[in-house]
């Protein structure tokens, strides 16, 4: 056992009542005695690896958090949700519905990720933006400012995606593209290479774009 409840700290909202783990040892970056922010059970947070929610982050329903995974500031990772592997989650971060983030994926300041949204590998996903559906943000890729990825999408290798762009139904975006401002990618289309969306573009049913 890494941690316990402890008991002196406890907030009760409509939604039920936090307590703060209390290290038993130390780990990570973690000391003995170091209270930790707010869980509503032990299932939220494992004792195994070297996982820890910190400061006034909450952890709350069904969710997970295990092996090496961080939660920081205001976050929350809550519902059925599940944050492992060496993941960090921070700022106003809220992680849902069945979505998944691990790897060394990375969700800070107000993103939204929830429904059965995958963010894996190396990605991070800053900003404002909010990933939905069966969506899958993984490899080097970035997410960022309003933008907004759902459906069954995937974005992977390079790609970047930010501003005010959607990114839908079965639609891909890899290799160094990057779509910004207003664009909508959408359909089967596929968003590849060195290409750049921008603009009020439209790209959809089963359009391929490299360059």
């Amino acid at each position: 056992m890494i941690y316990k409840k402890s008991w002196k700290y406890i907030l009760k909202y409509y939604h039920g009542s936090y307590y703060r783990p209390k290290a038993l040892k130390n780990f990570s970056n973690v000391k003995k005695g170091y209270l930790g922010g707010y869980v509503q059970g032990y299932y939220n947070l494992s004792q195994k690896g070297n996982c820890w929610v910190y400061y006034n982050a909450k952890i709350e329903d069904y969710a997970k958090v295990s092996e090496d995974a961080k939660i920081y500031d205001y976050s929350q990772v809550s519902d059925n949700a599940q944050v492992y592997g060496k993941a960090c989650i921070k700022g106003n971060a809220k992680i849902f519905g069945k979505a998944q983030v691990f790897g060394k994926a990375k969700v800070s300041e107000s993103a939204q990720i929830f429904e059965e949204a995958s963010i894996n590998g190396n990605a991070i996903i800053l900003e404002n933006p909010r990933i939905s559906g069966f969506a899958e943000v993984t490899e080097n890729a970035i997410v960022t400012g309003n933008a907004a990825v759902y459906g069954i999408t995937r974005i992977y290798g390079n790609a970047r995606v930010g501003d005010f762009a959607q990114v839908f139904g079965y639609a891909e975006i890899t290799g160094n593209a990057q779509v910004y401002e207003n664009a909508h990618i959408s359909g089967h289309s596929r968003i590849t290479g060195d290409a750049m969306i921008s603009g009020d573009t439209r790209v959809s049913e089963f359009t391929n774009i490299s360059k």
